[in-house]
């Protein structure tokens, strides 16, 4: 079974593990590319059924910088990708909203907040990805005990896989 497919499934059979809202934070390429430190990007993934529209979302940095306001939908068990500064940051794949202010390599405490004011998910610091071979953060399905929780591992791949499944490491 693929990964993509088996968050998929496992979100929806277990609401319970803190994946009820309908998007949440799914890989950051907080280092950049090898191309450049700038190209920096954030993916947002929605595991329902139900295209989720994001107008008045905010994704916010504890220390301020980046404070995006969203615009846009992201379609039923698909990808909303956010790029820094233009539409360069990933060559080959559409950016759904452009954004500016950095992402700290030491680390964020980024929010995933709805129009509501409501915390629909977080990441409290870089918990992977790799800043010298350009490997991004991504989330995994991992098992704390018995339950499905979602974890971050560093990409298997160089640059992450922005608007595809999460890369599987063996």
């Amino acid at each position: 079974m693929h990964m993509g497919k088996y968050v998929i499934a496992s979100v929806l059979l277990f609401p319970g593990f803190g994946l009820a809202q309908n998007v949440f934070i799914n890989e950051v390429a907080w280092m950049g590319s090898s191309a450049s430190a700038n190209d920096e990007w954030i993916e947002l993934f929605n595991p329902t059924q139900e295209r989720v529209e994001l107008s008045g979302w905010r994704v916010e940095a504890e220390d301020g910088s980046p404070s995006i306001i969203l615009v846009g939908t992201v379609p039923t068990s698909g990808y909303f990708l956010l790029e820094r500064m233009d539409d360069t940051t990933v060559p080959g794949v559409k950016a759904n909203f452009i954004y500016s202010g950095a992402l700290e390599n030491g680390g964020e405490h980024l929010k995933l907040i709805d129009s509501s004011g409501a915390l629909i998910d977080e990441v409290l610091s870089w918990q992977g990805g790799d800043s010298k071979s350009k490997q991004t953060m991504e989330r995994i399905l991992a098992k704390v005990g018995s339950d499905p929780t979602l974890e971050w591992q560093t990409s298997a791949q160089v640059g992450g896989t922005p608007s595809e499944k999460n890369s599987e490491l063996i």
